[in-house]
């Protein structure tokens, strides 16, 4: 059961005065969702929630056809982000990245590559190109798709390919750390109805004990665990060449906006409950605090 917070003892929740929309994101909103991430054989739908593929990135049954090449494109793209972004090395970068920091193609593939390698067999990289006898081939393209463009424009196809604008029914689970600050801003959100959208990707898991071993990894005396549990449309599930987390993650684009329809206090755990659900693009959006 949940406890609801008591917003009237949460003094700094009272003088938030939330602020524009990730002006980060704009430009990509503005133009890479114009075209579904300038792929200009796609649907030409003004509302991109209206032709987007399924989990496994293929082009969405009523869909105009797209270019074979292209689509193929799309998805190798895909399949490259989710083999960095299933790495804590590559998601630790990515989201830098797509917070404004720059993203270092030196630092960040040689320490994927490396995590890759302690966790598979060199047989199981190889297979990336069978023609290949090691993985410098996935190093390569990596280092090639590495930068905040190709980020952007993966973020974007994501969004704008969800198979609909209806939120699934069932809830997936994110676990985290927030500074009691953050979870004001949350409360004081909720109260003035203002939706959130995130400044980076959201990984959640659709186990909610997986949730909760990521709350409870937090300096409980600098942050609070926090669970949140989310509706949505537009997540999807990583395609990595090897698989490195499991198959229960799945995953939010910075472009996802989200109302908040709880915050309160589990009472099993002790721990902040926040529940979300997916709505439309709102200009009113503000980032989600932390």
């Amino acid at each position: 059961m949940l406890n609801p917070i008591n917003t009237a003892s949460s003094a700094s929740s009272q003088s938030i005065h939330p602020s524009g929309p990730n002006s980060a994101l704009q430009p990509v909103l503005a133009e890479q969702l114009r075209n579904v991430a300038n792929d200009k054989t796609a649907s030409p739908s003004k509302n991109p929630l209206t032709s987007r593929p399924s989990e496994s990135f293929i082009a969405a049954p009523h869909a105009i056809s797209i270019d074979p090449k292209r689509l193929a494109q799309q998805q190798k793209d895909f399949k490259i982000f989710s083999t960095m972004y299933n790495t804590n090395a590559g998601c630790k970068a990515i989201n830098a990245a797509m917070r404004g920091s720059e993203f270092s193609v030196k630092v960040t593939v040689p320490q994927v590559m490396n995590e890759i390698g302690r966790r598979h067999p060199p047989e199981a990289i190889a297979r990336y190109k069978p023609d290949k006898k090691t993985g410098e081939s996935l190093k390569l393209d990596m280092e090639i798709f590495a930068t905040k463009d190709n980020l952007q424009r993966v973020a974007a196809q994501i969004y704008g390919r969800a198979p609909s604008s209806t939120p699934s029914g069932k809830r997936v689970h994110r676990g985290q750390g927030m500074t009691p600050l953050g979870v004001n801003k949350l409360i004081a959100l909720r109260r003035s109805g203002t939706a959130v959208q995130a400044t980076h990707f959201l990984s959640c898991d659709d186990d909610l004990e997986t949730a909760k071993e990521f709350a409870g990894q937090y300096d409980k005396h600098k942050e609070e665990p926090v669970l949140f549990q989310i509706r949505g449309f537009s997540n999807v599930r990583l395609r990595p060449y090897m698989d490195v987390l499991g198959e229960s993650e799945t995953l939010f684009t910075p472009h996802a906006t989200f109302q908040i329809d709880l915050v309160g206090k589990g009472q099993d755990t002790g721990y902040t409950i926040v529940r979300l659900t997916e709505i439309a693009p709102t200009e009113n959006a503000v980032s989600m605090p932390y």
